[in-house]
């Protein structure tokens, strides 16, 4: 008798397993998709660095309202690699992933070590800072490092302001 209960058990759960991670069944998601697939095409046809970055910043929001959160993180990515200056796809990336603070903190981390410390650029490394101190203060409570990125997004902004008074 236990034996059938097993069996029993055993197939409910693989039949909850395949109606879980059957592809294309999420509200959408073929729509979505569809929208990534668009907005990557884009990204392949921009002629300016900011033009690629927006395209591809739209593709990864499309791809995290899917929820493919590993395909979103790349493709933001790439968008920051492609026009490094902006700061405004670095707010785009922090909320489209904010279900995610572990994987936005690996690309903002990633970001803030090969952004160069020149002016161009500081206007993205000051949002970076003040994106990853929230994230350590808001969702993943680690004080001290939110303490020193405090630090490090006043004195960019103290660059900044050096910068516009010039």
């Amino acid at each position: 008798m236990s034996r059938w209960v097993l069996v029993g058990i055993c197939i409910l759960f693989g039949a909850y397993m395949v109606s879980q991670l059957w592809p294309g069944r999420r509200n959408g998601a073929r729509a979505v998709l569809a929208e990534v697939r668009d907005a990557r095409r884009r990204a392949a046809a921009a002629t300016s660095p900011s033009e690629r970055a927006d395209a591809l910043a739209d593709a990864a929001e499309a791809a995290a309202r899917a929820r493919r959160w590993t395909s979103s993180a790349g493709l933001f990515l790439r968008a920051l690699r492609a026009d490094p200056t902006r700061a405004s796809i670095v707010v785009r990336a922090d909320d489209a992933l904010r279900p995610r603070p572990r994987v936005i903190e690996a690309i903002l981390w990633r970001r803030l070590g090969a952004i160069p410390d020149d002016d161009d650029h500081r206007a993205a490394s000051l949002e970076i800072a003040t994106r990853l101190a929230t994230v350590y203060e808001e969702r993943l409570r680690d004080p001290a490092r939110a303490a020193v990125l405090r630090r490090l997004a006043a004195h960019e902004r103290e660059g900044l302001a050096r910068l516009r008074a010039d």
